[in-house]
């Protein structure tokens, strides 16, 4: 007698387990490789204007229909909008020089450490 601490699942559900299986697999395998994150960030662009109606999302842009804009704080507001967005370009740009040299002294520490441990032939 066999023992199944879970019965085995009915051969009509195999292909939605086995896709189950393969995206969880495809999405720890893109996660490793940050793709994910850019993804979030594509998302959240569109997502703005997807969950307004259109005529929000020409208001949430700055283009409005009405008469009650004022250019000047749009040509404002997209000037900081753009100085920011360099600034947080090169923030991760800063960010990624740090981890880089951790992770080189970090390296560099696990080599010494391989040398002084290693035996001194003579």
């Amino acid at each position: 007698m066999h023992f199944h601490l879970f019965p085995p699942p009915p051969l009509h559900l195999m292909p939605f387990l086995l896709t189950a299986v393969l995206a969880f697999a495809a999405g720890l395998f893109l996660t490793r490789l940050g793709v994910p994150r850019v993804l979030a960030e594509f998302g959240g662009k569109l997502g703005r204007c997807w969950a307004f109606r259109r005529r929000s999302c020409d208001r949430f842009e700055g283009r409005s229909s009405g008469g009650l804009s004022n250019s000047a704080f749009n040509d404002y507001r997209r000037a900081t909008l753009l100085k920011l967005e360099d600034e947080a370009a090169e923030f991760r740009t800063f960010l990624d020089g740090l981890k880089r040299a951790a992770d080189a002294a970090e390296f560099d520490a696990f080599l010494k450490s391989r040398r002084d441990s290693s035996p001194q032939a003579s």
